[in-house]
């Protein structure tokens, strides 16, 4: 006799997870998460206890086969090489923060958690390559980061978890979560921070083109590409601005997009996680 179509003893091999942690805003979301703590000799350790309570408790819960990290790896000479004010609003990161990176990768490296920098780019441009790579070979992608610009990278296949506030108040964002708060796609969210503007990446957005009327404005015409090829439609208040700001605003498109087409080779056999060492 035939097996049914939905005979459990056919079921497929369990998907696998990929978990991808944004190394930088995760240490960045536990060091002013966390109250100041310091050894016995004075050594801050508070972004390394936030983020080790982070990680521990998410790898206990989330149950990934498959985990990453990614760090930054020098100045993102990319992104500030066309664009000489990119990121000029950012300060220098806090002495005792820097001071705490390096036992925070050790603490990574003690997992068996392989990590990913590439020369020239931010972690961010390494989670949208691995996300997108994972996502290609058929897993299901959990990105960890304290960073809500990592949202564009959402889609069926990926989701983003995140702290809301202090290091255990989080939730995940998948393409319904992104819509309920943005009113938006996770695609168009790059296109948000070009019309309305950035701060923390010096994106100055489009002059008279704040949120509610950049969302609104996506809404009706999809992408910026598209918006742009039809401004003799908008309202004057708008198509002027637009018109005399187009240049400005396909370079903060380009800015505030991660890349997911970096050179990372990835062997997923060195990402399996085996569980949290004894």
């Amino acid at each position: 006799m035939a097996k049914s179509k939905n005979d459990p003893k056919k079921s497929d091999k369990k998907k696998e997870k990929l978990f991808l942690i944004d190394g930088n805003g995760l240490a960045y979301r536990a060091f002013y998460a966390v109250v100041p703590i310091h050894t016995s000799s004075g050594v801050p350790i508070n972004a390394l206890a936030g983020f080790v309570n982070m990680v521990l408790r998410l790898l206990k819960t989330q149950k990934p086969t498959h985990v990453a990290v990614a760090f930054d790896k020098g100045i993102p000479t990319e992104r500030v090489n066309p664009y000489q004010d990119y990121n000029a609003q950012r300060v220098e990161m806090p002495e005792d923060l820097a001071l705490q990176l390096p036992m925070i990768q050790d603490f990574v490296r003690a997992l068996g958690v392989p990590v990913f920098r590439v020369p020239g780019h931010e972690a961010d441009d390494c989670i949208g390559t691995l996300a997108r790579k994972g996502a290609e070979a058929g897993m299901d992608v959990l990105i960890l980061s304290g960073d809500l610009d990592l949202l564009q990278l959402v889609s069926p296949q990926i989701k983003v978890l995140t702290t809301r506030r202090g290091i255990s108040d989080m939730v995940i964002y998948d393409e319904k979560e992104v819509k309920r708060r943005f009113n938006l796609k996770p695609g168009q969210l790059a296109d948000l921070r070009a019309l309305a503007g950035d701060s923390s990446d010096n994106i100055t957005g489009v002059p008279g083109i704040g949120e509610v009327t950049a969302k609104k404005l996506l809404a009706q015409h999809g992408r910026l590409e598209d918006l742009l090829k039809n401004l003799s439609a908008l309202p004057a208040k708008w198509r002027n601005p637009l018109t005399e700001h187009r240049e400005e605003a396909v370079e903060f498109k380009t800015r505030a997009s991660i890349r997911t087409d970096l050179e990372l080779a990835v062997h997923w056999d060195k990402c399996a996680f085996g569980g949290i060492p004894v």
